[in-house]
This record gives C-alpha cells, structure tokens and sequence, in this order.
C-alpha cells in the first residue's frame, strides 16, 4: 500500500493510488524485462519508483525506514504540504537574494564613506596650501604644479609601507573597516610624499601570512592571536626586498589589542629590537571595545620611548582622520 506517493515521470503507469506492483524478470540468456503494473518500463523508471516505496510489512521494511535521508520527504508526502512547502522555499531563496543586496548595499556604502574621507583629507591639504600660499609674496599656483612634492635626498624617492592586522574572531567588520580607513588615507599620504610606494598586507592570527588587498580585508581565517608572528614576518620581509638603505619602510599595524601570556612583551622586544631600528616610522592603532580599558599590547606598547613610534586608539570612522594627522606630525620631525 502506498501512502499518498507523486510518482514523477511514471508516465501514467501507476493508475491506482492505493496500490503498485513492481516486477522484474529476468531471463535464462540474460536478458531483463521491468513492469509497473503489468506495463513494460525501463529499468531507470523502475529504480526510481522502487526507491520511494515505503515497505509497510516484509522482511526489508527496515531498509527504507532506517534510511534518515528519506525520512523528511515522507513525512512531508504524508502530510500532504507540497503546495506550502514549495511556497516555503521560494520565500526562503527570495530572502536569500535580499540579504546579498544588502551586503552589496553597505558594502558600496562602506566603500563611498570612505572616499569622502579621502576627499575631506585631499580638500583640508588644498585649504591649508592656499593659506601658506597667501602668506609669501610673489608665489602662483602655477609655479606650485611643478614644486608639488617635498625634495629630500635619496633614497627617499621610494617608500614601502607594511599594513599589519589582527584577523582573529575579535576582529568585528566594524573595526576592520576602521583599519581599512586608516591604511588608505596613510596610503594617500605617503603617494603625497613619494614617487613610489609599495604595500605589503600581512595579517594574523596565531600565525602571519603576506596576502593581497581582497583577502587582506575580506577573507576570514580562523585561530587565537600572536602578534609576534606579524612583527617577525615584517622584518623578515623587509630585510629580504626592502633594504633600509634604498626604501624608506613604515609599519601601520591595527588590532584589538588582545594578546595573551608572554606575546606582548616579546612584541615589544621585536618592535624596539628589530623593527624600529629599520623603519622611518611604525603607527599603532588599536579599536579596542571599551575606550577605558586598555588591552595587553597597550600596556606592553606604552613602554616604547622612540621618535619613530607612535600610538593611538581610534572606536568611531569620524576619529580615523584626527588621529592620522596627529600621529604623522611627529613624523615629520624623524
């Protein structure tokens, strides 16, 4: 007996809904014949029709009814909700498509907020320029077009900036993207300063890879945080491809902070050790959750006397551009 089954395909050969009769034979040669209800069918339709069967009574009941992936499908066929399950599931797929526009929707949001702070930073440089301009005589702008940049011997010419991030769990999409506003408008800084600038994205967890821009920012990785592991493959890096005495090299490193047993310190150590000694400069910027509450690395990092560091904590976008211009102003004095 069938319990209420839509056979698909059967090409009308199952004509009474109570009952089925599966038979197959075979032949003394080797040939086959499959019938449903007496009428010839292919072996294919016979298989098909035979694997949605139930087996009420007979010794192989329990094949079809201990087979857990059959068992949603009957118990849906059983209480005859096809209709609202099909309504079901393309609510659920028109959901589904909402929600990607909505990413897509904040991710151009992101993306154009971010660009008004790199406009908000090009237009106050224009401003301040037109002020020192109004105060010496005798100057055009004209005559600026070709005097834009800052001459400084070699090998300043070239710059090299290593962008460091925390990828761990901690690190929420908010204050990822309070990072990737710091790295860009650093970025619009030193192409300001220099004819060329390279970037490295290294980013971490309990270990540290060099990736590119997409996977910097957007792929996740799994694992605890050792800071320690970015700072060493820095150094590594740029002793390798950037040698000190051709690049100028800035670090730019973004984390919440949370680092655990002897990682701050040795941190530390690496910073003041092996990686100041080969830099122009190194910024730390830390999105903690809670203002008040300074993390592990703070506390580790406050302990750096060197003109060629600096910190700040940065928790909302409209502090990002503050906090850049008030770190490289020391810069300018290295």
């Amino acid at each position: 007996m069938l319990i209420n089954v839509n056979f698909p395909n059967d090409g009308g050969v199952v004509n009474n809904p109570n009952y089925v009769v599966l038979m197959r034979e075979v032949r003394k040669e080797g040939r086959s014949v499959a019938r449903v209800n007496g009428r010839t069918v292919n072996i294919s339709l016979l298989k098909e029709l035979g694997g949605i069967l139930v087996d009420i009574h007979g010794q192989a009941e329990h094949l079809s009814l201990l087979d857990s992936r059959a068992h949603l499908g009957l118990l849906d066929r059983f209480a005859e909700i096809s209709r609202p399950l099909s309504d079901y599931r393309q609510t659920y797929h028109t959901l589904l498509n909402l929600r990607r526009e909505l990413t897509d929707l904040r991710k151009a949001q992101a993306d154009a907020d971010r660009k008004i702070d790199m406009l908000t930073y090009q237009a106050e440089e224009i401003e301040a320029m037109r002020s020192r301009i109004a105060r010496i005589p005798f100057v055009e702008e004209v005559d600026l077009r070709y005097r834009h940049r800052v001459k400084e011997p070699q090998p300043i010419s070239r710059a090299v900036m290593f962008c460091l991030m925390d990828v761990s769990a901690s690190m929420t999409e908010d204050k990822k993207d309070l990072a990737k506003r710091f790295f860009t408008l650093l970025y619009l800084f030193l192409s300001r300063k220099y004819e060329k600038v390279e970037l490295i994205f290294i980013r971490h967890t309990d270990d540290a890879q060099e990736v590119d821009e997409d996977t910097f920012f957007h792929d996740t990785k799994s694992g605890g945080t050792v800071v320690l592991s970015a700072l060493k493959l820095m150094q590594e890096i740029a002793v390798a491809r950037y040698p000190s005495d051709s690049w100028n090299i800035y670090g730019a490193q973004v984390s919440d902070g949370d680092a655990f047993g002897a990682d701050p310190e040795k941190s530390r150590a690496c910073l003041v050790e092996q990686l100041l000694p080969l830099s122009r400069y190194f910024a730390y910027i830390e999105v903690p959750d809670q203002a008040d509450r300074p993390s592990p690395l703070t506390h580790a990092y406050q302990r750096i006397d060197s003109d060629r560091f600096a910190m700040k904590s940065v928790m909302a976008r409209n502090e990002v551009y503050p906090v850049l211009r008030e770190l490289f102003k020391r810069e300018a004095t290295v």
